[in-house]
């Protein structure tokens, strides 16, 4: 027998220790084990009253979800509430016993006691599963027409969750629109406007069909903004606050624009008691149906003027409420507004506030002002502004300061006013945060010196410097090398001092990859080359085997002097005109750039390999990099030196001299930026034909592109079924586009709700390279609804040993 809530409730409570509450609650809960197996059915409450108790400690009580589901199906309405209550709690949409819900919630759904109706209705309203909502939407369709009150609002909120998942039976809720509307109970119309907005935002051609009731949502609001409240809906000063601010949302999503509105909502804003919590958020939600639907543009200014002295507050509450409206004004979902529009250009007086923002104690409030600064960054401020930002860097986390140096980096590349500030704003960056620099901001930043020769020189010099004074910077250390390697033209101490940073106990391996190709460069352009091989041998027996390997190829390229000055040579710069060095990466950090999304495909560890998405010639020199002759007879002497390359003192077997040191080669240059390299034995035949991959593909008769991507392409061949179009079947080809292989290769398909996927498994997991076999796999679909079909992939491979994930989007064009 276990004790009752409340004694355990007060023991917990009495515990002199974090030791005795842990004993408490573990043997509370073994008994409670023990008790479940045997358990008194009049008894259960306890048990789960318990249970909950125990869920919000952090406690995991999955043992006793089951006593939950009987709870909720027995006939005495104090257990069902309970079982509903600790169902809220203990359960989530996720879970797999949800389907067990199902029978019981349209069992109670079906009783005519309305306080039973309410407790399914609500749990359908905060739990709902898609398939819960398939089998319950008629029952939810007939409750919402009754009479109660208190079951209406809740049938309302239930048919929220209902369009939410299924946004195909928006239009079956239509009617009961205006009558939720006209009733009574505040409660009532604010379901009734809930359930509006929903229907709206999954058909948004419904809003002009909403209009009529603008009028009347105008003039509820100007009654409830200018007369007194009642007893029974007043909120401080306030008549129901919560009324009023969804009617306020509803008016955005309507977006009906009428002089009285605007007049309302002037009123509203200059008039409302900010100091209030209720006060603000009827400010909030006001300018932002301002932005939405305001005609006078004066309005705009008088709102974001209100935002703008919450400012002065303290609070972190408050600031962070001013910072989210600001966002939600200069951002469209996760893409930012033009920068050029009159919003933008109004909030500008503000950036000196929200600047200072970046360095609260608050992260939450740090990362809703980066948002917003990022935003507010132009052409016309950026000398001003990212030198303001980044004096606060050093002021944020660990975390937050990978984010922020990040999104400095995007707006300096976008709105930079020339060469010269764009490389020293880097340079500083790189000098205050070199440990928080990723490598793909690294590679990017190379990619922009290679693009513009005219300021080779200066950041050559500059980085000389620094490359000494902040010698413990690996990331500054690393582009410095780089920088020196491919651009010095003048020796001064740059290669004395890579020695140096070379026996430093604080230099990554890394950064010794760098500094070891730009001493070889160096070598060669300034004849250094006994005295780096000298040094270089120190290095074959590191304890890094990177390090190791990549000594020994420098040396053995030094060693062999009629290639190595060609194969060292600078990188070829690219002319201004040619390609524009402005490298933009996507504004929002939660969705990776496609500059990104090409690093994940490279080896990036301490060298820069080529980029699989880049131009398709780009792509051709960087796989004939190093063209290798034809491959020897057995037995025949290799006397070539670029075979002979890697050559360590040991016999090299012809079998494998080819794939080896082409393999080698490309490793030996992949420190340089991608689509830069040297091309020796250039074969121009085999360029040609890879200059159009897809001619060396052949599709199966009557397949149509479905979906290309940089590296493979998708092609679909479909036959529906000629006594029912709404079954069909699909053979699904894949056919590579590159040279290499992908392994671990998988596909899934993702269809609307209301369509059946059944695919079978796939002929290969391994994707051959281009004019090699397809991988094929068969799915066949079938629906019983009018929802169109589209298709969503998500793929997942293998290329090298970097693992690969995409998603994509089938043309939904082949489908009609």
């Amino acid at each position: 027998m276990t004790q009752s809530l409340t004694e355990f409730i007060a023991s917990i409570r009495l515990a002199e220790s974090i030791e005795e509450e842990r004993y408490l609650i573990t043997t509370e809960q073994a008994d409670m084990r023990t008790y479940i197996r045997d358990c008194d059915p009049y008894l259960r409450p306890r048990l789960i009253s318990k249970m909950v108790f125990l869920n919000i400690l952090g406690e995991n009580v999955a043992y006793g979800q089951m006593e939950v589901l009987t709870l909720m199906s027995s006939d005495l309405f104090s257990f069902k509430r309970l079982g509903y209550m600790a169902a809220g709690v203990l359960l989530d949409e996720s879970n797999e016993l949800t389907v067990l819900l199902t029978h019981t919630l349209l069992k109670d759904l079906q009783s005519p006691n309305p306080r039973i109706q309410c407790l399914a209705l609500t749990l359908l309203a905060n739990l709902g599963t898609t398939e819960m909502c398939q089998s319950l939407v008629t029952e939810v369709q007939r409750l919402i027409e009754t009479s109660n009150s208190a079951v209406m609002k809740r049938a309302a909120m239930a048919a929220v969750r209902i369009v939410r998942h299924l946004p195909e039976t928006a239009e079956s809720f239509k009617p009961s629109i205006q009558k939720l509307l006209k009733h009574g109970s505040h409660s009532v119309v604010i379901a009734a406007i809930n359930l509006m907005e929903h229907m709206i935002s999954s058909q948004p051609e419904l809003a002009k069909s909403y209009h009529r009731y603008q009028a009347a949502f105008v003039k509820i609001l100007r009654q409830l903004s200018q007369t007194k409240a009642s007893r029974e809906f007043a909120f401080t000063v306030f008549n129901d606050p919560f009324l009023q601010v969804r009617i306020i949302k509803v008016l955005s999503v309507i977006q009906k624009s009428t002089d009285d509105l605007d007049d309302v909502l002037e009123s509203i804003v200059t008039g409302v008691d900010i100091k209030r919590n209720a006060g603000r958020a009827l400010l909030f939600q006001a300018v932002e149906t301002i932005v939405a639907t305001a005609k006078r543009s004066s309005l705009r200014g008088l709102a974001f003027s209100q935002i703008g002295r919450l400012f002065k507050f303290k609070d972190a509450n408050i600031l962070y409420s001013a910072l989210s409206v600001f966002s939600r004004v200069l951002y469209s979902g996760h893409e930012i507004v033009d920068r050029t529009s009159s919003d933008s250009i109004a909030l500008q007086r503000y950036k000196s506030h929200v600047v200072h923002c970046l360095s609260h104690r608050d992260a939450s409030i740090r990362r809703r002002a980066l948002d917003v600064v990022s935003a507010l960054v132009d052409d016309n401020n950026v000398e001003t502004l990212i030198p303001e930002v980044i004096d606060y860097v050093k002021y944020a986390d660990s975390e937050f300061r990978i984010e922020l140096v990040a999104k400095i980096f995007t707006a300096i590349q976008r709105f930079a006013p020339n060469k010269i500030w764009n490389f020293d704003t880097i340079h500083r960056l790189l000098i205050e945060n070199g440990n928080y620099v990723g490598s793909d901001l690294i590679t990017t930043f190379c990619k922009i010196l290679i693009c513009t020769p005219s300021i080779h020189d200066h950041a050559v010099k500059q980085l000389m410097l620094s490359m000494v004074n902040y010698s413990d910077n690996q990331s500054l250390v690393q582009v410095a090398a780089w920088v020196i390697g491919e651009f010095a033209t003048v020796e001064l101490d740059s290669y004395d001092n890579m020695k140096r940073l070379m026996t430093m106990p604080h230099t990554t391996s890394q950064t010794k990859g760098y500094l070891i190709i730009a001493m070889s460069k160096l070598a060669v352009r300034f004849n250094h080359k006994d005295d780096t091989i000298e040094f270089l041998n120190k290095f074959l027996n590191d304890a890094s085997l990177d390090i190791q390997q990549r000594a020994g190829e420098m040396v053995s390229l030094l060693a062999k002097d009629n290639i190595c000055t060609e194969v060292l040579s600078p990188v070829e710069t690219r002319h201004e005109d040619q390609e524009k060095a402005r490298i933009i990466s996507t504004e929002n950090p939660s969705t990776p750039s496609s500059h990104q999304k090409s690093h994940q495909k490279s080896h990036h560890n301490s060298h820069h390999h080529s980029s699989k998405h880049e131009h398709k010639k780009d792509k051709q020199n960087t796989d004939q990099l190093i063209q290798m002759p034809a491959q020897q007879t057995p037995g025949q002497p290799n006397n070539d030196p670029v075979s002979d390359l890697l050559d360590l003192g040991d016999s090299f077997t012809p079998s494998n001299s080819n794939s080896t040191n082409n393999s080698s080669l490309r490793d030996l240059l992949s420190i340089m930026p991608d689509n830069i390299g040297v091309l020796v034995n250039q074969n121009p035949n085999q360029g040609q034909a890879n200059n159009d991959p897809k001619s060396r593909i052949k599709p199966f008769p009557g397949s149509v592109v479905a979906m290309e991507k940089a590296d493979y392409i998708m092609y679909f061949e479909i036959r529906k079924n000629p006594t029912n179009p709404k079954q069909m079947a699909i053979r699904v080809s894949v056919f590579n586009l590159g040279p290499s292989p992908f392994t671990n290769f998988s596909m899934k398909f993702g269809v609307p709700v209301g369509w059946v996927l059944k695919a079978q498994a796939p002929s290969s997991n391994v994707l051959e390279p281009v004019g090699g076999a397809p991988i094929t796999q068969q799915i066949m679909l079938s629906t019983q609804t009018t929802t169109p079909l589209m298709m969503k992939t998500l793929i997942n491979y293998q290329y090298g040993s970097q693992p690969i994930t995409e998603n994509g989007e089938i043309n939904q064009a082949i489908f009609s």
